[in-house]
């Protein structure tokens, strides 16, 4: 069946699925059951959905068909595909190649062992095929590749949400060093280029944070996060350095009075006046900082429970810019 929560209709068999408000994913799957997992993800990270298609055995439409509906719909901003195994891959790779050059795909595709290609045989009809030939596919046509049902949502709603960055050059900003430290080696694991900060803007982080802490690339602004002003400035600096093109953020809630302030506004204003992409990682105990996120949310800052997923959200935004880039050349 299929949920346009824009419209309020719910065509499922399935009543929660019209607890999904309206937004900008659309969600393309093989499977119902893939569906529920993805439910709690939309729901939690507080991103709605224009469209979710549970396709099944594909009786009179497959993902060809949809994809080239998406590509014309106004309400969808990126399309996340879960695929088992498909009958015409060429009808595939060619819609994908002409939706992308207009809004973003990305795509888990599940069933890459020999035991779950014959599952994916009886579950859906269609044999899973060689996993490395739908990977070479996938970027053949435009596609952006998922690992998994979280990183699937996580990636559409960057996708959803950001602009591209004009390179590869990311500078990471975190509240305590060990986010940082994952966030770097997340960054390199995705292709990511750690960013070597101007000597201006390392003077100025110079002057703003103590000796001994992190000021090159990730930034560590533990010792001065009961500062505001400090921290907003040290942020503001990191975004305007003309050797980065992306900043990733962590902050992670500390039961120390100390850490409890979040400089939002300073993230947002920085973002906005630069218009380089940003993604978050906002780790805090329910109820601390719903409002400071909602404001970040509002500002089109996707956030993210954890350093690695808001890493793997721009390496997305950077996998795009590519796939913009070769559809202008081409």
């Amino acid at each position: 069946g299929f949920v346009n929560p824009r419209a309020r209709l719910n065509a499922s068999f399935t009543p929660s699925f019209s607890r999904v408000e309206p937004g900008p994913i659309a969600i393309v799957s093989q499977s119902g059951g893939v569906c529920h997992m993805l439910l709690p993800h939309l729901i939690e990270q507080r991103v709605g959905a224009s469209l979710i298609v549970g396709l099944g055995n594909r009786l009179n439409l497959d993902f060809p068909d949809v994809i080239e509906h998406l590509a014309e719909d106004d309400d969808t901003r990126s399309i996340a595909l879960y695929i088992e195994g498909v009958d015409e891959p060429r009808r595939l790779m060619e819609a994908a190649r002409g939706a992308a050059r207009r809004k973003p795909i990305v795509a888990y595709k599940a069933g890459r062992s020999r035991v779950a290609d014959r599952a994916s045989r009886s579950h859906t009809g269609s044999l899973a095929g060689s996993y490395r030939l739908y990977r070479a596919s996938f970027r053949q046509s435009g596609i952006i590749e998922a690992d998994g049902c979280l990183e699937l949502v996580a990636k559409a709603k960057a996708l959803a949400l950001q602009p591209t960055p004009r390179g590869r050059r990311v500078a990471i900003v975190t509240l305590v060093a060990g986010l940082g430290i994952i966030a770097a080696d997340k960054c390199e694991e995705a292709g990511l280029e750690l960013a070597s900060l101007t000597s201006g803007t390392v003077e100025r982080l110079r002057r703003l944070m103590p000796p001994h802490t992190l000021r090159y690339n990730p930034v560590d602004l533990g010792f001065i996060a009961s500062d505001m002003d400090r921290c907003s400035e040290a942020i503001e600096a990191v975004f305007r350095d003309d050797n980065v093109d992306a900043v990733v953020v962590n902050y992670v809630y500390s039961w120390s009075e100390g850490y409890m302030s979040l400089p939002v506004r300073a993230i947002v204003e920085a973002h906005r006046g630069t218009g380089k992409p940003v993604t978050m990682c906002l780790s805090y105990p329910h109820g601390v900082w719903d409002a400071e996120r909602e404001v970040l949310e509002g500002a089109g800052i996707p956030t993210y429970p954890d350093p690695r997923l808001a890493v793997e959200a721009m390496a997305a935004l950077a996998e795009y810019a590519r796939i913009k880039g070769r559809a202008c050349s081409a």
